[in-house]
């Protein structure tokens, strides 16, 4: 448990993080301040340079000098780009011109070297310029596209990592951190909203709508968010498919079990509607009634209805389990108020059965459904006389024992016992009437009572009893 809190707590701290970051990623590639300051940089540098290095002028090399004047070339070119840098590279020619090539204060050159030295300089500072700024320019291009993909990484993490918490959480940590109050997905986007059509293949998934007042989406931005749409809109149909799925896998199983109940029903209702159109039909044949075969009739009528009934009961309890409908309380209950009504139901119907209780004092009480729990011990007790009816031992046995925090129901029999494999397969619906057993009810009552002990938190099974006959316990929570 505390595994899962610490994952919890590192996911949400990389959340915040991610929704810490500055809205606005992308800087431009040369804001106002930066133009301004690298043309004052072009100038002025090279004229503080020139007034720096005028005292020494007849004492330094023209090379050392020339190379001094690149600074603010390569500086202004760094700050502002291109432009600025072509400005550097003529006030630092014209000055290193002026002051530092003889004849000095004049543009004029005393020897054809010098202006060979000045042409070199010039055509240097321009290109040095101009390649200063591409480089700039590239590597601002680079940032961006950077910063473009950790965003990106940002929003698919907080996509994937709040997944678990349904795509809405997921959309609303987005659009926090992109400064928009919510992020929705619609079937079509309002015009004056900002919205991003959710496309898989040619296939139209939705709409991506973001909400909120903020600063107008840059070139960027609205690139990541294109990319961005597309990863919600494979999420999205990603989630419809699941969806799609699910239905068609409940379809497929509802499908088998109107099949197999339509086929339950057929097999069980011909044995106790042939009994009851027998006999009635027996009885009306008679020319003169005695009370006594009427009376025998009634019972058979009485016995053939109460299978019916029971049937239609089961078939119902096992539709509330298929489909999710079927909700336990969560109370006290005392077993012996519920084993007695179970154990007179049961004798009523085999009354050469012997049913003997035994539950330990701290057993006698367990928290669940009362109405279940009567149904769950009444199904096994039946399932149990079934199995001894045609037993020498027909002895059934209820026990009850606690151990911690749980108190574990068992019944157990001397019949037949369990075949190989039954262990897996005994509380499958109709899996006795699958297997060619004929009683009523037979592979229904075990199916119902495995989903009514699920449904109150425990636990079922079947074993075999040692010394032969089999064992089926159930496991509830103790108060």
């Amino acid at each position: 448990m505390a595994r899962k809190g610490t994952v919890r707590a590192t996911k949400v701290a990389s959340v915040e993080r991610a929704t810490a970051m500055p809205t606005s990623f992308l800087r431009p590639h040369a804001s106002p301040w930066q133009v301004r300051a690298a043309y004052a940089v072009a100038v002025l540098g090279s004229l503080a340079i020139a007034a720096a290095l005028l005292p020494f002028r007849t004492e330094l090399s023209h090379t050392p000098v020339a190379f001094v004047f690149l600074a603010p070339v390569v500086a202004s070119s760094w700050l502002g780009g291109a432009g600025p840098g072509v400005v550097a590279a003529i006030v630092s020619s014209a000055s290193f011109n002026v002051g530092f090539l003889p004849p000095y204060g004049t543009f004029s050159f005393e020897r054809t070297e010098y202006l060979v030295a000045f042409l070199a300089f010039l055509t240097m500072s321009v290109v040095i310029s101009w390649l200063v700024g591409i480089a700039r320019e590239r590597a601002v291009a680079a940032e961006d596209r950077e910063a473009e993909v950790r965003l990106l990484f940002d929003l698919s993490h907080v996509l994937v990592s709040e997944r678990a918490e349904g795509l809405t959480v997921a959309l609303a940590r987005v659009a926090e951190r992109l400064g928009f109050v919510m992020a929705t997905v619609r079937e079509v986007g309002d015009a004056s909203q900002l919205a991003f059509p959710l496309r898989v293949g040619d296939a139209r998934v939705g709409t991506l709508v973001f909400v909120g007042d903020r600063p107008p989406l840059s070139s960027a931005e609205e690139r990541v968010l294109r990319t961005f749409a597309d990863e919600v809109a494979l999420v999205l149909q990603h989630e419809r498919l699941e969806h799609d799925l699910r239905d068609a896998e409940l379809y497929r199983r509802t499908d088998e079990m109107r099949q197999t109940l339509l086929a339950t029903a057929s097999h069980e209702l011909k044995s106790p509607v042939a009994a009851i159109t027998a006999s009635v039909t027996d009885l009306l044949a008679r020319d003169q009634l005695d009370p006594t075969a009427v009376r025998d009739v009634l019972e058979d009528v009485r016995t053939s209805t109460g299978r019916l009934e029971q049937l239609i009961v089961n078939l119902l309890d096992l539709s509330r389990i298929e489909s999710g409908a079927l909700v336990a309380r969560d109370e006290i209950v005392d077993l012996d108020d519920l084993i007695g009504p179970a154990i007179d139901s049961v004798r009523e119907r085999w009354p050469d059965v012997g049913i003997s209780v035994e539950l330990e004092d701290d057993a006698a009480r367990v928290r669940g459904d009362a109405l279940l729990i009567e149904r769950v011990i009444t199904n096994l007790l039946e399932n149990a006389a079934r199995a001894v009816r045609g037993s020498a031992d027909r002895r059934v046995a209820v026990t009850g024992i606690r151990s911690g925090a749980a108190v574990t129901i068992s019944v157990v029999d001397r019949g037949p016992g369990l075949q190989f494999g039954d262990q897996r397969v005994v509380f499958t619906p109709f899996y006795r009437l699958q297997e060619g057993s004929t009683p009523l009810g037979a592979g229904l009552g075990l199916t119902i009572s495995k989903g009514f002990v699920t449904a109150m938190g425990g636990e079922i099974w079947a074993t075999d009893t040692p010394g032969g006959g089999a064992t089926f316990g159930f496991r509830l929570a103790a108060p």
